[in-house]
């Protein structure tokens, strides 16, 4: 399946800027974030699929997985992701870092 979206387009405060991946449960993206001091920062963004949002198991799920992935980014980084809900939709947001993955 060919998944078609219009990019960049604007997801709260962050900007889309390509789709990287979709898998079963969520789409992720290579998005920025613009500071009020005029500095930006890239981000990926895990965002859950439109149909799974009013599955509360899932949703739990998602939480958790975000929460796990969190408590070991803090470890790691001094710049811990977010997990966010905005209209009906979770992201896990988490910094994105140059080079081979």
């Amino acid at each position: 399946m060919t998944i078609v979206e219009d990019l960049p387009r604007t997801l709260g405060r962050y900007q889309l800027i390509e789709l990287l991946a979709t898998g079963g449960m969520a789409h992720i993206y290579r998005a920025r974030l613009a500071s009020s001091q005029g500095t930006e920062k890239e981000l990926v963004i895990k965002q859950i699929l439109p149909h799974l949002t009013q599955n509360r198991d899932f949703i739990d799920m998602f939480i958790d997985e975000a929460r796990r992935y969190y408590a070991r980014l803090v470890e790691l980084l001094p710049d811990a992701p977010d997990i966010d809900a905005l209209r009906n939709t979770l992201r896990v947001l988490g910094e994105e870092k140059g080079g081979a993955s």
